[in-house]
């Protein structure tokens, strides 16, 4: 804990120091009992050091992984809202640093997985900057950016501001990502979405629906489970879809997501290979 006992002083530490002593916090931040310990202490300390613009880029993304670790306390999320975290976190994804770029966009999905945090960096305008890096070159920022707008669009007033910036083509875009963890968040932000009827009718539009129902079939439950919601969502009460085909959609997605199940269980890499020896003897 040498490391975090000098983080009390930012002033005391040398430049040479301060980029190891990030990388030490974000080790003992990953446990939760350090976490309440060093967010009570230290997050103002930390929020001034990336408030430095002068700060060097590798260090000031290792301090916004800090922030995402510590963020997954409730308690410390309102003291990085009350230290001003919110703004500064947002700033840092203007850089032209990539690595900035995702660790700040993963603090502040921390941030809005609660309801305050969400609201807060709604206000600052961070939708539309985050919508942007939605179709960064970088995976990592796709992925951290798309995470931290799913979260976002749990709140009803992000919604009509992310159908406003053009989010909703890059969700659509982002269901077919190579990358599951993006794809889910793409298809969990939709569900959110199309609650809001302008969203839910430009979606229906839209060839999302092919790509939601491809993602049922998915090897990751969270996966399927968003883009069954975002589905469910899609055939509504004010869709022209009758009753019973709507009923019969249903039944046909929950096929679909318990054929998969049953395919990621027996059909584990274990299990081909186990079949593979067999047929070979």
């Amino acid at each position: 804990m040498a490391g975090a006992t000098a983080l009390g002083d930012l002033g005391a530490v040398e430049p040479q120091e301060l980029l190891p002593l990030m990388m030490q916090l974000k080790v003992l931040t990953r446990k939760k009992g350090q976490r309440v310990v060093l967010g009570q202490q230290y997050i103002g300390e930390l929020i001034d050091c990336l408030g430095d613009r002068s700060l060097p880029a590798a260090i000031a993304a290792e301090g916004a992984n800090v922030i995402l670790n510590l963020c997954y306390e409730r308690q410390n999320v309102e003291l990085v809202l009350n230290n001003n975290g919110a703004a500064i976190l947002i700033e840092l994804l203007t850089s032209t640093e990539e690595e900035l770029q995702a660790n700040a966009a993963g603090a502040l999905q921390s941030i809005c997985f609660h309801p305050k945090g969400r609201q807060i960096v709604r206000t600052l305008g961070a939708i539309a900057i985050l919508v942007q890096l939605l179709s960064s070159k970088s995976q990592s920022v796709r992925a951290r950016a798309t995470g931290a707008l799913h979260n976002i669009s749990s709140d009803g007033e992000a919604i009509r501001e992310i159908r406003k910036q053009g989010g909703i083509k890059s969700f659509i875009r982002l269901l077919q990502s190579r990358q599951l963890s993006i794809c889910g968040s793409a298809a969990g932000a939709l569900q959110n979405i199309s609650r809001e009827i302008a969203s839910r009718t430009m979606i229906r539009n839209s060839d999302a629906m092919f790509s939601l129902v491809h993602l049922l079939g998915s090897s990751e439950l969270q996966t399927q489970v968003c883009a069954a919601g975002a589905l469910l969502n899609l055939l509504g009460r004010d869709s022209h879809t009758c009753y019973k085909k709507r009923a019969s959609i249903v039944r046909a997605m929950r096929n679909i997501m318990l054929a998969s199940i049953v395919r990621n269980i027996f059909f584990t890499q274990e299990v081909r290979t186990l079949f593979t020896s067999l047929s070979q003897q």
